[in-house]
């Protein structure tokens, strides 16, 4: 995966250059990383799990792959490969990192479907209406009008619209989610990575 040079073009008052302002505040966890050198080594049967995934995802399935292990054996550099892969095969490709420390609501889920790779993927207005609809109501700008909702009807609400958000994105082209350090839900101490593919 590679590093975007949005600073590169400012002529564009449109284009991704403009943008990154902007962009930055929608998904501060994304994974910034420059593409990896070289073969994955001795890592053949996490690959062709990966392929496996990625190929079940593109048949129309939903499918998840979570990476677990002690920190430095090699996930994060898998979770690359992944991207590589998913991204080579035609996958809308988004990689982002979690951390256990922050407990914003809703950050690595706004991550996600504010990143330049999704915003770029919502080609059709039905998506590009998706996702706005999305990150809007996970950042608290939601139509007044749901106010008097309560909380959990509220939360609801949001996840629903972060469901059709992605079920919008999957429709353009398949989709690779790649999130690096993800807290396992069992509250162990071990790293985790993730990978949930859609189509």
């Amino acid at each position: 995966m590679e590093d975007r040079d949005v600073t590169a073009d400012r002529s564009d008052p449109t284009g991704p250059a403009a943008l990154a302002p902007i962009l930055e505040a929608f998904s501060p966890m994304l994974l910034h990383v420059r593409r990896a050198t070289g073969p994955v080594v001795g890592r053949e049967a996490e690959l062709d799990a990966i392929r496996q995934e990625l190929a079940t995802a593109r048949a129309g399935r939903l499918t998840g792959l979570s990476l677990e292990g002690e920190p430095g054996i090699g996930k994060t550099r898998l979770l690359l490969a992944a991207s590589e892969i998913a991204s080579e095969a035609g996958f809308t490709t988004i990689a982002v990192t979690a951390d256990e420390e922050l407990r914003g609501p809703f950050l690595l889920a706004r991550s996600i479907v504010g990143s330049p790779d999704a915003l770029d993927a919502a080609r059709s207005p039905e998506a590009a209406e998706a996702l706005a609809r999305c990150l809007d109501s996970m950042s608290g700008r939601d139509d007044p009008g749901l106010a008097t909702l309560p909380p959990d009807r509220r939360l609801l609400r949001t996840f629903d619209l972060g469901a059709v958000a992605f079920r919008a994105l999957a429709k353009e082209r398949p989709l690779a989610v790649l999130i690096d350090d993800l807290p396992s839900p069992r509250g162990r101490t071990r790293a985790n990575t993730a990978s949930h593919f859609g189509a």
